[in-house]
């Protein structure tokens, strides 16, 4: 064979394509974006694009004092909004989606989870 004929009929052996990034589906993180991620940031960490016009700021969800709550009573203020604030509630979350928000959240921060709940 010409190695015209070989260049132009390829490789013997092809390569495969180098692989894709995979990303597992997150229904935790996706609850986060569709719900908090406007006022809290992609992260939690409080930055927003809402964030700067809101007084008070949007809370930094990742710190030690929010992660030291327990998931009871981050539930009833995701429920039912933070007053004096601009949090408002979200009363159609379910309980399993409550569940897997919170699961999502506490795996974005570093801080020491509560005794009860680790």
């Amino acid at each position: 064979m010409t190695p015209l004929l070989l260049c132009l009929m390829g490789p013997a052996h092809p390569q495969p394509a180098a692989p894709r990034a995979f990303v597992a589906a997150d229904p935790g993180r996706d609850l986060f974006a569709a719900n908090c991620a406007t006022c809290h940031g992609d992260t939690a960490r409080g930055d927003g694009p809402a964030a700067p016009a809101l007084d008070p700021r949007p809370t930094d969800l990742t710190t030690p004092e929010v992660m030291a709550r327990s998931d009871d009573k981050l539930t009833v203020q995701i429920k039912i909004g933070r007053p004096g604030t601009s949090m408002l509630g979200f009363p159609a979350l379910t309980d399993e989606e409550l569940t897997l928000l919170l699961r999502w959240l506490r795996a974005q921060s570093t801080a020491v989870q509560p005794a009860a709940e680790r």
